[in-house]
């Protein structure tokens, strides 16, 4: 399978962050709202997830690099595992992301975001890997006197096929918070 196009523009994003001196970690959470619709067959499923989860094929942990300017990175995750009896089913949601802050310095700052990053869902005698990429756009509100933030986002995800996965669009609405620790 060829790399998806938005790679490249993720580990360019983690480079020009890399080396600015104010950096920041982050952690965070995602709460998600979103519609999963297979390309070519079944039909659109509305996944809840609080705090979002591998299931929906959304993140629900974040942690991330702040330059505390306009460029952060950071890797959104998830894990899912539930077994009855013998059997068991295991779902892993990883994505890199960049996210750009068009005004770092303000308290409230739109922002774009763009990442790409891998799914597996299996069982206790299958599975399978896709790759996820997409973008979104949202506003992100400092609190606690800078440091931590509020996220709103909407956000546009393409799923790749796999064995027992079906090429899939994702459309979701997610809110989220990130605690710099400074």
């Amino acid at each position: 399978m060829r790399p998806p196009c938005l790679v490249p523009l993720v580990f360019a994003l983690a480079a020009l962050a890399a080396p600015a001196a104010a950096q920041t970690v982050s952690l965070g959470a995602n709460l998600d709202f979103s519609l999963y619709h297979p390309i070519g067959s079944g039909s659109t499923s509305a996944v809840v997830g609080l705090p979002g989860n591998s299931y929906g094929y959304q993140p629900g942990l974040r942690v991330g690099v702040s330059t505390r300017g306009p460029v952060d990175v950071y890797l959104d995750a998830s894990f899912l595992y539930s077994s009855r009896g013998s059997t068991g089913a295991k779902s892993l949601y990883t994505s890199l992301n960049g996210q750009y802050n068009f005004h770092p310095d303000r308290s409230c700052t739109p922002f774009v975001t763009a990442g790409a990053g891998l799914v597996h869902v299996g069982g206790s005698t299958y599975g399978s890997t896709s790759a996820v990429v997409g973008g979104g756009a949202g506003i992100r509100e400092k609190v606690s006197q800078g440091h931590a933030a509020l996220r709103q986002e909407v956000r546009f995800d393409f799923l790749s096929k796999s064995s027992y996965v079906s090429k899939s669009i994702l459309l979701g609405a997610r809110l989220g918070f990130d605690f710099w620790l400074d």
